[in-house]
C-alpha cells in the first residue's frame, strides 16, 4: 500500500468533516459515483508507475528535495500550457475537459468528475512527468511518497469551492490551508486561472475577484 492510501484514509473524512458535504452511500449522484470511480481508475495507474519506478531507487536527502522541485515545476508549466491549450481548442475540449467544468469545483467529491480521457492526457502526465526526468537517475523512495501525498492534498482540496462556516474551528483551519478562490473562478471564467498563480500572472492570465 502507498502512503498516500493511509494519508487518504485520514484527509477523507477530514474534509468532510471540514466541509460538512454529505454523500449518500446508498444513493450516490451519477456525478459521485463517475468520480470516484476515476479515483479508483488513476490510485490503480499510479500503482504500476509506482513499482516501476521504485526499480531504480536512489534515497539521497539532497536528491530527494531535487526530485520534488522537478515534479513540482514540471506538473505546474505542464498543467497551464496543456489546460490552456485545450480550452483554446474547441475538439479537445468537448472530448476531453467539458465534462470536469460540468462541476463548478465546489465539491471535492466531484474533484475528479473527467473524462478518462483528461486522466490520460492531463491528470497522469502532469503527476508523472518529473519522476520520469528524475527516473534516468534513480527515485527517491520518501520524496515519492511526498509527491503523491502532496498532489492529493492540493487537488482535492481546491476543488472544495469558497464556502465559507460560521464554525470558530473549521474557519480557523481553513485559512491554513491553501487558497481555493483561484480554481474556483477558473470555473467560473473559463478563459482565466490555468494553473499556478505565477504562471497566470505571467502570461496574463490570472483573474482575482
Amino acid at each position: 500500500m502507498l502512503g498516500v492510501d493511509y494519508f487518504a484514509l485520514i484527509y477523507i473524512p477530514y474534509l468532510f468533516w471540514m466541509t460538512q458535504e454529505k454523500l449518500s452511500l446508498f444513493k450516490p449522484t451519477n456525478q459521485q459515483l463517475l468520480s470516484v470511480s476515476n479515483f479508483v481508475l488513476f490510485r490503480y495507474i499510479l500503482g504500476l508507475s509506482y513499482n516501476q519506478w521504485l526499480t531504480k531507487e536512489y534515497n539521497n536527502f539532497f536528491y530527494g528535495l531535487f526530485q520534488l522541485a522537478v515534479c513540482f515545476g514540471f506538473e505546474e508549466i505542464y498543467t497551464y500550457f496543456v489546460h490552456r491549450f485545450i480550452h483554446n481548442n474547441r475538439t479537445l475540449y468537448r472530448f476531453v475537459h467539458k465534462m470536469h467544468h460540468q462541476t463548478r469545483a465546489e465539491s471535492f467529491i466531484l474533484a475528479f468528475y473527467m473524462s478518462p480521457l483528461e486522466i490520460a492526457i492531463i491528470l497522469y502526465p502532469s503527476s508523472s512527468i518529473g519522476l520520469w526526468l528524475c527516473y534516468f537517475y534513480g527515485i527517491n523512495h520518501y520524496a515519492l511518497e511526498l509527491w503523491y501525498i502532496g498532489a492529493l492534498y492540493f487537488f482535492l482540496w481546491t476543488h472544495r469551492g469558497i464556502s465559507s462556516t460560521t464554525d470558530d474551528l473549521r474557519s480557523t483551519m481553513a485559512k491554513l490551508m491553501p487558497d481555493t478562490e483561484h480554481h474556483w473562478t477558473h470555473h467560473q471564467r473559463p478563459n482565466y486561472n490555468f494553473g499556478a498563480h505565477f504562471l497566470d500572472k505571467l502570461f496574463k492570465t490570472c483573474y482575482t475577484t
